[in-house]
């Protein structure tokens, strides 16, 4: 079982966040494995719906790795499709699913949404009717960077849509992230119009796995967990959804959650220790354990910094300002890209907090 780095609730929604984009794949496929077998197990039949995109690649690469997944008795479903979208063309994603699932195992069904039907009000309907014919056991979803859920954009997501499957306008934002996937040459290119399962389809499968790695992801995890639950940012409801599951990396969850750095301390040139403890978002929080009669170099750094001192004694010296002697809990600020440094008078151990991150602290 793959091991998560820290695991919390917000609200009803468990959060767990793993090292690697590799390791969050491969523990949220092993939680789809067991839930598929045992809907086998019970009923004979598992049904699920995947979403496509490249953050659901490391997830689709180990389940469909995984044997135990009894594929021959599984129905699969998808979230979406670009209407009029040629099914040949690389974007579309029933080819999507082909090329990174299907063509590895050999499921029962697999239900494609209808993005080319003439009909498509009529479309909707029917791939709705399969739906309830066949309910999720469990719904493999992501966030997109605007919030999104499948494609029910903020502009257009409804909470409580009346249909489980409906036509939508694409969003801007969500249209330009396909871009940044690499999907389309140029946003020109992009369909405006899309088949969506709804927010009430995706959230009535017995179970959601919510996939969501990558540091591009970081705002919409952080609007999803943090800000107001509204339609201005779908993701947000999956915290009142206690059969919900977020999976994260360390990169996705930047914003919301400061882990430990676990390398170990670096001596400077000026004769200091130096370790990070933590940082995440725009802060990171450094101590430093000098000896007696020993003097920081005189520097700036375009980072704003406050210092404490845990223990010993200083002068702590700034460009345009007489020197100050602190000792054990004495407090300093320094505003960017001013000249300071200190004196040490005894060992002395002191915890600075810079905004941003300093990314020359970190060697790797």
């Amino acid at each position: 079982m793959t091991k998560s780095v820290h695991e919390t609730e917000i609200e009803d929604l468990l959060v767990s966040i793993f090292r690697t984009n590799e390791e969050l794949g491969q523990a949220a496929a092993e939680e789809a494995s067991a839930i598929l077998r045992r809907a086998v197990e019970q009923k004979g039949v598992a049904n699920i719906i995947v979403a496509t995109g490249n953050s659901q690649l490391t997830f689709l690469a180990a389940l469909r790795a995984d044997r135990r997944v009894p594929w021959t008795q599984v129905n699969i479903f998808h979230m979406d499709e670009y209407v009029g979208l040629d099914p040949n063309h690389p974007a579309s994603f029933p080819l999507f699913l082909k090329r990174y699932l299907l063509d590895y195992i050999q499921p029962t069904a697999f239900f494609p949404v209808p993005g080319q039907a003439r009909n498509a009000e009529q479309a909707c309907q029917e791939y709705e009717s399969l739906l309830r014919a066949y309910p999720a056991d469990v719904c493999a979803l992501g966030i997109g960077e605007n919030g999104h859920l499948a494609f029910n954009d903020p502009p257009f997501a409804d909470f409580d849509d009346p249909v489980w499957v409906k036509l939508v306008k694409l969003d801007e934002a969500s249209r330009r992230q396909q871009v940044g996937e690499g999907h389309f040459g140029g946003l020109d290119e992009v369909p405006t119009h899309a088949m969506t399962l709804t927010i009430p389809a995706l959230l009535a499968a017995g179970r959601v796995l919510a996939i969501v790695p990558e540091a591009r992801k970081a705002d919409a995890v952080f609007r999803s967990l943090r800000g107001p639950i509204s339609e201005d940012c779908p993701g947000s409801i999956l915290r009142r959804t206690p059969h919900a599951h977020l999976f994260l990396d360390v990169d996705s969850a930047r914003q919301v959650y400061s882990y430990p750095h676990r390398e170990p301390a670096v001596m400077t040139p000026d004769g200091a220790q130096r370790r990070v403890l933590s940082y995440g978002g725009n802060l990171m929080v450094v101590q430093f354990t000098f000896g007696a009669g020993t003097a920081s170099w005189l520097h700036s750094h375009p980072h704003e910094q406050v210092g404490y001192v845990v223990s010993g004694e200083i002068d702590f010296n700034m460009e345009g300002r007489a020197p100050v002697r602190l000792t054990a809990g004495g407090s300093y600020y320094v505003p960017p890209d001013v000249k300071h440094n200190i004196v040490t008078y005894a060992p002395t151990v002191l915890v600075d907090v810079f905004t941003p991150i300093r990314q020359d602290f970190l060697t790797s």
